[in-house]
């Protein structure tokens, strides 16, 4: 208690509420102001020293995609329910002494469904997928086009993607302007089979 008022309780478990008299792990935090509760780790060293944040999994018997740590974004959606709607994970994909393979998987709701919308995976960078195979590697189940270049001043965006027959299409001004078919051939300004 300070100023009469409780601030931090300890329950008979040894869990810590700050501003919660009924903490539910081991540190619980919560406020009714907006914008908080708010953590700062501040480093006040003259060197190249950092605040730092550790996620710690131990185990006696580390194996390959075990989970170090796990940070979630959880709200209510409009039928009050608690939903995750991002997470942020970290992995020890590869456990082997001198080996060492690690990944952080970032995923999002998406239509109501968990989906991995980005992993950062021994060196390479997956978006939509998990499993990134070379340094990008962009994987879309939903739609023909892969990438999307805009400028913020353009009516239509410049797309690039392979559809479903393995044709790689270029858009520009909202019209396919290139296309390299499944055979290799390049066409430029028409959508047809060449004729030889």
């Amino acid at each position: 208690f300070t100023n009469d008022g409780e601030r931090m309780r300890i329950d008979s478990s040894g869990n810590v509420g700050i501003g919660e008299s009924n903490p539910t792990e081991a540190l619980h935090i919560s406020s009714t102001a907006s914008d908080k509760p708010i953590i700062i780790l501040e480093n006040n060293e003259a060197g190249t020293g950092d605040a730092r944040f550790y996620f710690k999994h131990l185990s006696a018997s580390p194996a390959d995609n075990d989970g170090l740590g796990q940070i979630r974004f959880i709200g209510k959606n409009d039928a009050s329910e608690e939903i995750i709607f991002g997470r942020m994970l970290g992995f020890s994909s590869d456990v082997s002494d001198g080996t060492e393979d690690g990944e952080i998987r970032f995923i999002t709701q998406a239509g109501g469904s968990e989906a991995t919308t980005l992993s950062l995976k021994s060196g390479n960078v997956g978006i939509g997928t998990s499993s990134p195979s070379s340094k990008l590697h962009v994987v879309n189940s939903n739609a023909a086009t892969q990438f999307q270049l805009e400028h913020a001043s353009a009516t239509n965006p410049v797309l690039l993607g392979e559809d479903s027959t393995s044709n790689l299409r270029i858009y520009t001004g909202g019209s396919e302007s290139v296309r390299i078919d499944s055979s290799g051939n390049v066409l430029v300004g028409r959508t047809d089979n060449p004729s030889g």
